[in-house]
């Protein structure tokens, strides 16, 4: 259902009397799951907090039992139509994928309004700015490919639009016109779709988010308070993965919504590929990822390079151990301005040498002893050249290692996450 039929959807259901059959109902935190988000804000969270990953729930209504699947969108629905049920079953911190969730309103805010009614403790967490990533600006960049896709369909819809009302004197220049207006359109209904959901949570739950920066975002769009629990790392999660032969492997690894941070090192990268002990290495998003996402090499406008594939998060640990030299641009934009340290966490991990961008995302790094930091493409290239030296690559690497194990892993930031969502008393136990 849209945003506007939310209203009626409440209208025509009523409020939700939900009854917890547990004395001391624990966290429900409904967590963001895109991408590498699973681990960081899913699985390690439940791990430290020792609450469970889950979708389905038990409940109770006219006498009955059933259990719902709260991805099962016709299940979801249902659930929400009942004026009261008894809810069974949340004796441990119980996180719940928030992207699966958003896919489900109104009826899940029904739910949601009725756990907080009964007095269910909800948190909502967040480690991304969500209201500069679904402007329509940047959603105009992120999904240029997708809406080119449209502009093709929309093209043809206008020309009959414009056939059959007769008007047949409107040049290719106006058409362009009606069609670019149609795109902005696309996007920003998009926008306010989405703005509007993550609104209507934060009206129902507690933020909790990854940064200080973030924190303060959160608390202009009109939360009350906002609790931080920063990004970590579990060094369990990380196997050592020996390096091959002489070569010198350099790597990148993002998605498609850092595409434009991507581009920052691809001159440096163009450079270096055409040295004979180089090899270029890119995991997730490449320069023809809309053509291929077959493993395999390629070359793209002089560059040649390595495709490693489209990975999940243990896979993707275990492959970039293979990299000598890590990089990590990031655009000087709102968006990327909130973000967190997880590329050097993981490149830190595999005692990767690492060169980032001097962000204040990455004000955990030290400059020259555990990363590099670079301030624009030419730095880039300096630094990357500089790490040819291996007796550096190691001291880095190890040096970086060394401080994230210190500072960054679960061992260190377990009753933080157990304090900001009430379970620090709790015996809880091991997921």
């Amino acid at each position: 259902m849209s945003i506007e039929s939310q209203p009626r959807f409440f209208e025509q259901n009523g409020q939700m009397k939900i009854t917890l059959k547990d004395t001391k109902p624990y966290p429900i935190w409904l967590a963001e799951d895109g991408c590498f988000s699973n681990y960081y804000r899913v699985t390690l969270p439940a791990r430290m907090t020792g609450g469970r990953v889950n979708h389905t729930v038990q409940i109770m209504h006219d006498g009955r039992s059933s259990t719902v699947d709260l991805f099962d969108e016709e299940q979801c629905k249902w659930f929400a139509t009942l004026p009261e049920v008894t809810m069974l079953g949340l004796g441990t911190p119980t996180v719940i994928p928030v992207g699966q969730i958003f896919k489900r309103r109104p009826s899940w805010l029904r739910i949601l309004g009725g756990l907080r009614d009964c007095g269910a403790r909800i948190f909502l967490e967040s480690d991304d700015d969500l209201w500069c990533f679904y402007s329509p600006e940047n959603l105009s960049k992120l999904f240029k490919t997708e809406l080119e896709k449209r502009r093709i369909s929309i093209v043809e819809q206008v020309k009959e639009s414009l056939l059959f009302s007769g008007l047949f004197g409107i040049g290719e220049r106006d058409i362009a016109a009606i069609v670019e207006s149609r795109l902005q359109k696309i996007a920003a209904e998009t926008s306010v779709a989405a703005l509007s959901e993550w609104a209507a949570l934060i009206g129902l739950a507690t933020p909790i988010c990854s940064t200080e920066r973030l924190r303060n975002v959160i608390l202009r769009h009109g939360a009350e308070t906002v609790a931080v629990a920063p990004n970590v790392i579990d060094p369990a999660d990380f196997q050592s993965t020996p390096r091959m032969g002489d070569i010198v492997r350099v790597g990148y690894a993002g998605t498609q919504t850092h595409k434009r941070d991507m581009h920052l090192v691809i001159p440096t990268l163009l450079e270096l590929s055409k040295l004979p002990h180089v090899e270029i290495v890119f995991f997730g998003f490449h320069p023809l990822f809309h053509e291929t996402r077959v493993l395999g090499k390629y070359v793209s406008e002089g560059l040649r390079y390595t495709y490693g594939g489209h990975l999940d998060f243990h896979e993707f640990c275990r492959q970039i151990g293979v990299l000598d030299i890590s990089l990590a641009p990031l655009l000087d934009t709102p968006l990327n301005a909130s973000k967190s340290p997880q590329k050097w966490f993981e490149a830190s991990m595999n005692r990767t040498a690492l060169v980032l961008s001097d962000s204040p995302v990455y004000d955990c790094v030290e400059h020259g002893v555990t990363g590099f930091k670079a301030k624009d493409a030419g730095e880039f290239t300096r630094y990357l050249k500089l790490l040819v030296d291996t007796e550096l690559r190691r001291r880095m690497g190890e040096a970086a290692r060394e401080t994230v194990l210190m500072r960054h892993t679960t061992a260190q930031w377990t009753d933080h996450w157990r304090r900001a969502i009430g379970v620090e008393n709790a015996v809880l136990e091991t997921v």
